[in-house]
């Protein structure tokens, strides 16, 4: 092997080594907007469920393919325990990595418990994102499916 060949294989292994592209990095999470201006999220069963309400918004439209910031925020109507947030696997949405759960833990009435998830959707997603919240009150475990829309009000193309 000549001299000019060696070099180069010693370059492609120092390259493939070290890594020659740009750390991967998170997108950025938009600036918490005020709870009051973000939409309710319906419940999609009319049982007695978890004594919350959730609101959301996204930080655009959702365009499938292209992905978009969901902020979420979860307010007790009473004080509980292990309140806990699930996005359930959906065809169609895809989570940035793989992040489908919170929990909050103690929950105080009128709080409102944020989370951010950027979401990327494709032809097959559904018209709501279920989300799953439950909570522990003093009069037992309760949870509730919410919808959040995707395609509501020319929200998604």
């Amino acid at each position: 092997m000549n001299t000019v060949s060696r070099l180069w294989s010693a370059f492609l292994c120092f390259a493939l080594v070290s890594g020659c592209t740009a750390p991967v990095r998170d997108a950025p999470v938009a600036a918490p907007i005020d709870v009051a201006k973000m939409a309710n999220a319906e419940r999609l069963s009319e049982k007695i469920g978890v004594p919350a309400d959730v609101r959301y918004a996204f930080s655009g439209e959702v365009i499938a393919g292209v992905p978009a910031q969901l902020q979420v925020a979860i307010i007790p109507r009473t004080d509980g325990d292990n309140l806990n947030v699930e996005f359930p696997v959906t065809a169609g949405v895809a989570l940035r990595k793989s992040v489908t759960t919170q929990a909050f833990g103690k929950a105080s009435a009128a709080a409102a418990y944020r989370l951010s998830v950027e979401i990327s959707t494709d032809t097959r997603a559904p018209a709501k994102l279920p989300v799953i919240v439950s909570m522990d009150t003093a009069d037992g475990r309760f949870f509730t499916v919410f919808g959040i829309p995707l395609r509501a009000s020319g929200n998604t193309r």
